[in-house]
């Protein structure tokens, strides 16, 4: 596609340049030959000077960059206008390289797929799949090599399962869920009894692991089901790798869950929350909505304000930024204390 297509595409402009046939795509800083057709984006808190050293052909931009008709490498270059440069490569990118979507019915012969099983449309089935009785699977979805698919689980339109997911039973999927390599989406939540010996019980997990619509859950993520009610990742909600989601909780739509974050059974987390990085959040707490958590953050107690957070335990930004400038502090107060010491100690023995 030309560069003018792709502007129409994401409601943008070509502002300057020539308009030519996109062969690939490039971070802003890619430097090398071939890359005079590439397209890539720069992100308004970047600094244009990066332009200066990038050899990428054309990029997305929120403004025509200052002295541009000053600079030769700026003006070899093609200028796509947009609101948000990101949000547009994302939508170019998604244009160029779909999602897998099944528009045929197609099951490899060594898939295993039970009696009963329900497709509502087209399908597809690869190599080595098991699905068992009373699943039903909505029309598009694609279950790839090695994915297991247990009894009575539910899976809406354009779903798309990665090579040896695991949905567990009685799992509900909505539409265009995606589960990457390796989740297990319904495994049994972490509940033991202990008797009068000392010895943990099982509780039997009975509730269910319900992904709302759109929902996108990473490579070696476990979201556990219900105890007894259900476990619920709402509407629009990214979890990203190896990360823990603790029986009965309840994450709200549009949340973002970086790698390894880890939320205890029975919390419930509000609408457009963004967890950082190894982030930890205690059990049977409630974090209200557009909450954002710094990396390694560890929430011990409710949050009922919006707001960044960071530390442990999770403390609003400047209070936490405060303290750890009085923290440094401590070091200084500790060497004037022991200068002082060791002085009162000379004047006690030059008393004597």
């Amino acid at each position: 596609m030309k560069l003018s297509e792709f502007a129409q595409l994401v409601d943008g402009q070509l502002a300057y340049g020539e308009d030519f046939e996109v062969e690939g795509f490039a971070p802003i800083h890619a430097v090398g030959e071939g890359l005079e057709r590439h397209l890539g984006f720069l992100l308004p808190q970047r600094q244009p000077n990066e332009l200066l050293a990038s050899d990428v052909g054309a990029v997305l931009v929120t403004a025509l960059p200052p002295r541009l008709e000053d600079e030769p490498a700026l003006k070899a270059k093609s200028f796509l206008v947009v609101p948000n440069p990101e949000l547009a490569f994302a939508r170019i990118l998604a244009h160029v390289h779909p999602r897998p979507v099944a528009t045929e019915q197609q099951v490899h012969p060594t898939a295993v797929v039970a009696e009963g099983v329900e497709f509502e449309g087209p399908v597809r089935v690869e190599a080595r799949a098991v699905i068992e009785a009373g699943v039903r699977i909505g029309a598009g979805s694609v279950i790839g090599a090695g994915v297991f698919v247990g009894r009575d689980a539910k899976l809406g339109k354009d779903c798309l399962l990665h090579p040896n997911a695991t949905i567990m039973h009685g799992s509900v999927l909505g539409h265009r869920v995606v589960v990457h390599s390796c989740a297990v989406i319904g495994g049994d939540g972490f509940g033991f009894a202990l008797d009068a010996q000392q010895r943990w019980v099982k509780l039997e997990q009975i509730g269910r692991c319900i992904l709302e619509d759109d929902v996108e859950i990473g490579s070696n993520t476990s979201v556990h089901r219900g105890a007894i009610y259900d476990t619920i990742v709402r509407r629009g909600t990214k979890i990203d790798s190896q990360a823990h989601i603790g029986h009965n909780c309840d994450i709200g739509e549009d949340c973002v869950l970086a790698g390894g974050s880890s939320i205890a059974g029975s919390t419930k987390i509000g609408h457009r929350c963004r967890l950082g990085g190894l982030t930890g959040v205690s059990g049977h707490i409630e974090i209200t909505h557009d909450v954002v958590l710094a990396a390694r953050a560890g929430v011990m107690q409710g949050i009922a304000k919006p707001g960044v957070y960071a530390g442990q335990p999770a403390l609003p930004i400047r209070e936490r930024r405060r303290l750890f400038v009085e923290e440094r502090r401590l070091l200084d107060y500790r060497r004037r204390i022991r200068e002082l010491e060791q002085r009162l100690n000379e004047w006690e023995c030059s008393s004597d």
